[in-house]
């Protein structure tokens, strides 16, 4: 709905929140008014890159660990705290039958909706939320199989055109499941939603 924009997502948010409400393009917008800015080069990262950074140079579910348990304390995702807020039955949409590690992770973090960045403790590589919190927009076009050769596997580059982006990393929405290092998600691009947001890249000087 149009009175809901990145000013007002439909719930409290502070300066040090992640941004809300944003599309693909203003994110991409943002990143060339920092690299204006600074005289250095922001951009949004790839699909690839923001895997590899997410596991932090482990090859479990996700950097914490295999279990869902293991993301309590790194991961601000839907869990008994957003049932203050939501009723269940909403908070379960779109979770396979019968898959609970798709739905509600059985713990409190105190975040109904989005927390401060930096608030979860990091991954092995010292980064803050890449687990939950927000989607994160990717650069690349949304693909739904990469080829199987083996220079596609190595820092694989999304489609040069599509109709959907990517978004990688869980959110504050979503169980578990969804939010490991593994998990591919796609968006239209012009979407402003209240549980995507985005990161930056900066290019090596």
């Amino acid at each position: 709905k149009p009175e809901y924009t990145w000013h007002k997502p439909g719930f409290e948010q502070a300066d040090d929140h992640p941004v809300v409400c944003v599309n693909w393009h203003d994110a991409g917008a943002f990143c060339k008014w920092l690299t204006k800015k600074e005289d250095k080069t922001y951009r949004l990262p790839t699909e690839a890159e923001f895997e590899y950074a997410a596991r932090a140079g482990t090859t479990t579910r996700f950097s914490s660990g295999e279990e869902d348990a293991s993301l309590k304390g790194f991961a601000n995702l839907a869990d008994e705290a957003l049932l203050t807020k939501m009723d269940k039955k909403i908070a379960l949409q779109g979770a396979p039958k019968g898959n609970q590690s798709a739905g509600i992770a059985k713990w409190n973090d105190g975040y109904p909706f989005t927390s401060p960045v930096g608030k979860f403790k990091p991954n092995p590589w010292g980064l803050h939320d890449m687990h939950g919190n927000v989607w994160t927009w990717c650069n690349d076009w949304a693909i739904n199989r990469y080829p199987a050769d083996g220079a596609a596997r190595d820092d694989p580059k999304g489609p040069a055109n599509g109709t959907n982006r990517v978004i990688r990393g869980g959110t504050w929405y979503i169980g578990p499941l969804r939010c490991r290092s593994a998990n591919r998600v796609q968006r239209a691009p012009g979407e402003s939603l209240c549980y995507v947001g985005f990161r930056v890249a900066r290019g090596v000087e």
